[in-house]
C-alpha cells in the first residue's frame, strides 16, 4: 500500500516538474535577468561605428533546454572603458539558442554619450540597464519607424542623451520633421529653425562639438515695395556673410534659403537680419 501510493505521488511530481520546464523554455527573458540568474553567459563587443550594427552579443546557454532572450529597444549597454560611448539599443530582437549552444548576434544601435570617442572593435560592454524613460521612448520611435541606421536619428539621440542643440536634427525633409516633432515634445525644445552640420566626418553626422556650417530657410512677408537686404551678422553687428544687397522686390511672401560656413567663426552669438530700405524687418537669432 505504501509503495502504490508514492508511485503516483512522483508520476505527479515529474509532470509538474515537465510542464514548469516547458512553460519556462517558451517564456522569453530579459538578457539581463538571463545573465543575473546565470542562465547564459554573455560576452559584448563592439563593431566600431556609431550607428545601425554597432554590436555583437555573444550568449552561451548554460541549461539543458532551448531559450529565448530578448534584447530591448532602450537597453543602454555600459561600456567599460569610460572614454568610450554607451550604446542604446534600438532595435528589439529575440535571440534564440538551443540547449547548451554558442552563438553570436549582432545588435542595432546608437551611441549616447555624444562627447565620448566612438566605440571600435575593441570595446567591450556590459549588458547595462534600461535606459531612462526618455532615451527608452526614442529608441522604440526609432525602431518603429525602421530608423536604425539613420544618422538623423542619431543625431535625435544626442540631443535626448546629453541635451544638444535641437538645430542638430537634420533640415527640412519628412524624417527631420517627424524626429523634430517628436523630441520637441518629448524634450519641451522648440522646433529648430535651421540646421547645424558638424564636421566631415560621417557626411557630417559624428559630432565634434565645432559647427561647420548652418542652413535653413529664412520666411519672411514684405507690405509695400522696396530694398532688400539680407545677411548674417555677428553679435557686434559686422557682417559675416551677405546674401542679398538692394534688391529690389515687392510684397508678398518670400522663403530665402541660406547656408553659411560657421568653422572658422568664433562662438557667440549670430543674427540673420533682413532688412528693407536699410530699416531691420525681421531676425533670426543663432547661438553655437
Amino acid at each position: 500500500m505504501r509503495t502504490s501510493f508514492i508511485l503516483p505521488m512522483m508520476l505527479i511530481l515529474s509532470v509538474s516538474m515537465l510542464r514548469t520546464s516547458l512553460a519556462f523554455s517558451a517564456k522569453n527573458m530579459s538578457v539581463e535577468e538571463a545573465i543575473k540568474k546565470k542562465l547564459i553567459t554573455a560576452v559584448i563587443k563592439g563593431k566600431g561605428g556609431h550607428t545601425g550594427d554597432v554590436i555583437r552579443f555573444k550568449l552561451k546557454n548554460l541549461l539543458n533546454h532551448a531559450v529565448s532572450i530578448d534584447v530591448e529597444a532602450g537597453r543602454r549597454l555600459d561600456s567599460q572603458n569610460q572614454g568610450l560611448q554607451d550604446i542604446l539599443v534600438n532595435k528589439a530582437v529575440t535571440l534564440a539558442l538551443l540547449p547548451n549552444q554558442t552563438k553570436t548576434f549582432v545588435i542595432s544601435g546608437m551611441c549616447c554619450q555624444a562627447h565620448n570617442a566612438g566605440p571600435d572593435s575593441s570595446a567591450v560592454f556590459s549588458v547595462g540597464k534600461m535606459a531612462d524613460s526618455n532615451l527608452v521612448k526614442i529608441a522604440r520611435f526609432i525602431d518603429q519607424n525602421k530608423w536604425h541606421c539613420d544618422h538623423i536619428a542619431q543625431s535625435a539621440v544626442w540631443v535626448v542623451s546629453d541635451n544638444n542643440p535641437m538645430e542638430d536634427i537634420g533640415g527640412e525633409d519628412p524624417v527631420s520633421k517627424k524626429l523634430q516633432q517628436f523630441v520637441s515634445k518629448l524634450t519641451g525644445k522648440a522646433i529648430p529653425k535651421y540646421k547645424i552640420d558638424y564636421g566631415a566626418n560621417n557626411g557630417g553626422a559624428v559630432y565634434t562639438g565645432v559647427p561647420a556650417k548652418i542652413s535653413g530657410t529664412f520666411d519672411y512677408e514684405l507690405f509695400s515695395n522696396g530694398l532688400v537686404t539680407f545677411g548674417i551678422y555677428d553679435s557686434q553687428g559686422h557682417a559675416v556673410e551677405m546674401f542679398i544687397t538692394d534688391r529690389p522686390s515687392n510684397k508678398g511672401n518670400y522663403g530665402l534659403k541660406y547656408e553659411f560656413k560657421t568653422s572658422d567663426l568664433p562662438k557667440g552669438d549670430y543674427y540673420a537680419r533682413l532688412r528693407l530700405d536699410g530699416q531691420v524687418k525681421k531676425e533670426q537669432k543663432f547661438t553655437f
